[in-house]
């Protein structure tokens, strides 16, 4: 392995990118291809995320951190 190759890893998913994308959109399960509607989707699962969150952990909700105490 020399070090131009250490990263080449265009046969994993996680380096495809969605045909028609013009190397914008990684390969998704929607087959979404334009970046526009790809952001517009990915900040509604954030927010829907969010909404999850808060609802499950209320302003009284204590965190702690393993050996803080």
């Amino acid at each position: 392995m020399t070090a131009d190759d250490r990263y080449d890893v265009p046969d994993l998913p996680e380096a495809q990118f969605e045909p028609g994308s013009n190397g914008l959109v990684f390969k998704n399960l929607l087959g979404i291809t334009s970046k526009h509607i790809m952001d517009k989707v990915e900040a509604r699962a954030l927010e829907q995320a969010m909404d999850v969150l808060v609802r499950a952990y209320g302003e009284t909700h204590r965190y702690y951190v393993h050996g803080s105490l």
